[in-house]
């Protein structure tokens, strides 16, 4: 319950949710893009902000 929470805080898209439980579980983002089937670049933008991961934190993101 506190995942989703979270997710609805930061207002998540369902992909970034995908990719936020595959972090949680250790995967890094090789791995991440190779089992969903997405570029690199996909998986980096949907986990780094300016360029530092987001590992660790959460996303910096505001509300509407």
């Amino acid at each position: 319950m506190v995942l989703l929470a979270f997710c609805e805080h930061y207002h998540l898209t369902a992909r970034e949710r995908v990719i936020l439980k595959e972090v949680l579980q250790g995967k890094d983002s090789q791995n991440i893009a190779s089992s969903l089937q997405l570029a690199m670049g996909t998986v980096k933008a949907h986990t780094t902000v300016g360029g530092r991961s987001r590992r660790g934190r959460p996303p910096s993101r505001t509300g509407p």
